[in-house]
């Protein structure tokens, strides 16, 4: 099911950057930065509603939902003929493959060189560890079931672990990597969603060599304030909430065009 729910998020993304924002072209770079980062508070909103109707999150429900939010965006581009038309600048996609290489030595470490180590500066993380694991075997938010990590978590702080449970759930099902690996390597990639939340902020305004590498350097020191700080001590959740509201100052920005 784990493979069918990858599909169905494929389908999902093909439907959104179908679906027309604007009759001038986008940068398809940003806008498929814009949907990855969308796609957590998409399933915290799906957990939390499904979650107080008591109904468990099943990988196979939430592919239901992907496919039907996906006819509803893709009937009115396909039906009406009105596609979203997008280009692709040469120098983005460069700054892009560059902050993958680095994230991608990351996950590397995470999972097989130093195999998850969750060692963080505060003992929070192993708390949000146990939450995370807790709902990625439930797959419900936790004033329906009973909260394991001891610390209260019923009262709804679904930014904390539902992500992180459902990408435990995903990856654990397709290729047994233990969840703990799994942990760390999610709080990577919340780091690595935070720094490409910031560059899709400038994206278009990339134009020449220097001014990608200028880029890449405001991101690495932008990566390196409060997300790195996060990293450390392993509060992703706080950086799930910084990568979308930083999300929101290119959205805001193409709204305010129109």
């Amino acid at each position: 099911m784990g493979i069918v729910y990858i599909l169905t998020v494929i389908v999902l993304l093909v439907a959104f950057m179908l679906f027309k924002k604007s009759d001038e072209k986008q940068n398809f770079i940003k806008w498929l930065i814009i949907f990855t980062i969308s796609l957590l508070g998409y399933n915290i909103l799906i957990g939390m509603i499904s979650g107080l109707l008591n109904i468990t999150s099943h990988l196979w429900l939430l592919s239901l939902i992907n496919i039907g939010f996906s006819i509803l965006l893709g009937y009115k581009a396909i039906r009406k003929k009105e596609i979203q038309k997008y280009y692709v600048s040469k120098l983005s996609v460069i700054g892009l493959i560059i902050i993958f290489m680095i994230f991608g030595v990351m996950l590397y470490k995470d999972l097989y060189l130093y195999k998850g180590n969750i060692a963080h500066q505060a003992v929070d993380s192993a708390v949000h560890y146990r939450a995370a694991k807790h709902y990625s075997d439930n797959l419900k938010i936790f004033i329906n079931v009973e909260d394991k990590t001891f610390f209260n978590f019923n009262v709804m702080q679904t930014g904390a672990y539902i992500n992180d449970g459902i990408f435990m759930n995903l990856i654990n099902g397709i290729t047994g990597i233990e969840h703990c690996y799994l942990y760390q390597a999610f709080e990577t990639i919340t780091l690595f969603l935070c720094g490409l939340a910031f560059y899709a902020c400038f994206i278009d305004k990339i134009q020449t060599k220097r001014g990608l590498l200028g880029s890449l350097v405001v991101v690495a020191l932008y990566i390196y304030g409060y997300p790195y700080n996060s990293w450390i001590f392993g509060f992703s959740y706080l950086s799930v909430g910084v990568a979308m509201v930083t999300m929101l100052v290119p959205v805001v920005e193409i709204i305010f065009k129109r």
